[in-house]
């Protein structure tokens, strides 16, 4: 089940489910989630290699930082793929997993979010990819780039009404 926004705060206050919270997510959350911010942006650099045996992970240059000093921007390039490492860091309990998904912005803008599932358990940083799919430069403030966090317990998620009664969608009639 998707957790309400109150037991979300109380997983943060009493169990560090998420640190390092923007003020506005601690105080006034828009629905079951909390949106995340970019910590630093970096630009995708060589080859890369994933086989059985082989692997080499592209390198990493970072491109720009967030600063609670200033309000920063930056610039995607057109077709240009970048890997943001959020300001906020989980503390997954091992009843719970994480889910993520972009703001609608960012795909009505042309930006795609690479994101993945925490598994129950996992401790750490949080890593996602971008690219600006337009063939324009796409203009982000580090703190607004959010994809959005979902978390549901171990208990199957149930499919909401509407998902029940119409399985075809709108989009293929």
């Amino acid at each position: 089940m998707i957790l309400g926004v109150s037991e979300l705060l109380r997983l943060v206050r009493e169990k560090k489910l998420v640190e390092n919270l923007a003020d506005r997510e601690l105080t006034n959350p828009e629905g079951a989630d909390f949106d995340l911010r970019i910590g630093a942006l970096y630009r995708v650099k060589g080859k890369g290699v994933l086989g059985v045996d082989e692997r080499e992970t592209p390198t990493m240059e970072e491109i720009a930082s967030y600063s609670s000093e200033e309000n920063r921007s930056v610039t995607l390039e057109p077709n240009v793929y970048y890997v943001m490492k959020t300001i906020e860091r989980v503390n997954t309990p091992k009843d719970i997993a994480i889910l993520f998904r972009p703001r609608s912005t960012l795909y009505r803008s042309g930006i795609a979010l690479f994101t993945g599932n925490v598994s129950p358990g996992y401790v750490g940083e949080l890593n996602f990819g971008i690219i600006n799919l337009r063939d324009e430069p796409f203009t982000l403030e580090m703190v607004l780039a959010r994809p959005l966090l979902i978390v549901a317990n171990g208990k199957e998620v149930e499919q909401p009404p509407m998902a029940k009664k119409n399985k075809s969608s709108s989009l293929s009639k």
